[in-house]
């Protein structure tokens, strides 16, 4: 099969129990809606649905804050291009790019729970994580942009992804994060390779 392609809103969704897609080379999922649903049960209904996914070339996840309380538990071992429009703080991010190994593009929206003592970190050093993300996009609607949290976020995550080549967003403070770059290129070349792009709101 070449293409599957899911829009349906949350609970449309979550009537979707025990199926499983067939591989496909190209599969798309686009979960929404305002209201909340029952976390758990999400999940189950989306890792069985996406068990098959890893013999996909292209595996793109879109989900709302319809389920917000739920996304670092999410499984789906093809997954290339996740867009998540929720609120999403330290520990579900890095749970969300452990257990995606082939994930090349992540797009989230940062919450500050976890980050405040993150700001130094960096002085420190870092192993690479194991992934294969190339290109990042981190908002923050809480507060005027550029905003310090999608700085530090971001920070965070060029040290950390050695396949990292693209950096956009809301008002990138691409001036910041350039000055940060000049300062840790020795000891982190792949920085090198990261560009940076704003965007208008």
């Amino acid at each position: 099969m070449d293409k599957i392609s899911i829009k349906a809103d949350a609970k449309t969704f979550m009537t979707f129990t025990n199926v499983v897609l067939p591989a496909a080379r190209s599969t798309i999922c686009k979960v929404f809606g305002d209201e909340p649903v029952d976390g758990s049960r999400f999940v189950s209904v989306f890792n069985q649905l996406m068990r098959n996914s890893l013999g996909c070339e292209s595996v793109i996840v879109n989900i709302t804050d319809c389920v917000s309380s739920c996304v670092g538990t999410l499984r789906c071992p093809g997954l290339t291009n996740l867009e998540l429009n929720v609120m999403v703080d330290f520990n579900t991010m890095n749970a969300i790019i452990a257990n995606h190994p082939r994930l090349i593009k992540l797009w989230l929206t940062a919450s500050s729970k976890g980050w405040s003592e993150k700001e130094d970190e960096s002085r420190q050093s870092i192993a690479p994580l194991n992934t294969s993300i190339r290109e990042v996009r981190i908002d923050d609607y809480t507060a005027r942009n550029p905003s310090s949290l999608q700085t530090t976020v971001l920070k965070y995550l060029m040290l950390r992804l050695p396949a990292l080549h693209r950096v956009y967003g809301l008002a990138v403070d691409s001036s910041r994060l350039q000055q940060f770059v000049s300062k840790h290129l020795p000891e982190y070349p792949q920085l090198a390779n990261i560009r940076f792009e704003s965007e208008s709101g």
